[in-house]
């Protein structure tokens, strides 16, 4: 499983390239992260393949607090991103997901006051 978790002027940003089958390997890695992180700031997580694989979302979300999370998905799969929205905010985390709604829709994020 290819992840990054980088600590870069303040924030804490994790990356996770692919969805996974194997919630035993990945509750492991989680477990491992967490000496290094507590919370995560921004996220940016895949599409999960199908809903049993949200399972892989909200093992994450169990693990880390996190404020942002962003969806990818390599197969421009767009208009499934806001269902997941949906569904996690379902969940009851206090963590807010932006994605695209469009093919080209982009992000500007500013720090509040600036």
């Amino acid at each position: 499983m290819l992840t990054y978790l980088c600590h870069v002027d303040g924030l804490t940003i994790f990356y996770r390239a692919f969805a996974t089958d194997n919630t035993d390997s990945l509750e492991q890695r989680y477990q491992f992260l967490t000496q290094f992180a507590d919370s995560i700031d921004i996220a940016f997580l895949p599409l999960p393949e199908t809903d049993q694989e949200m399972s892989d979302m909200r093992l994450f979300l169990k693990h880390f607090p996190v404020r942002t999370v962003l969806l990818l998905d390599s197969r421009r799969r767009e208009y499934m991103f806001p269902e997941t929205a949906r569904q996690i905010a379902n969940w009851g985390y206090s963590t807010e997901v932006l994605c695209a709604k469009n093919p080209g829709d982009h992000f500007s994020i500013r720090p509040s006051g600036k």
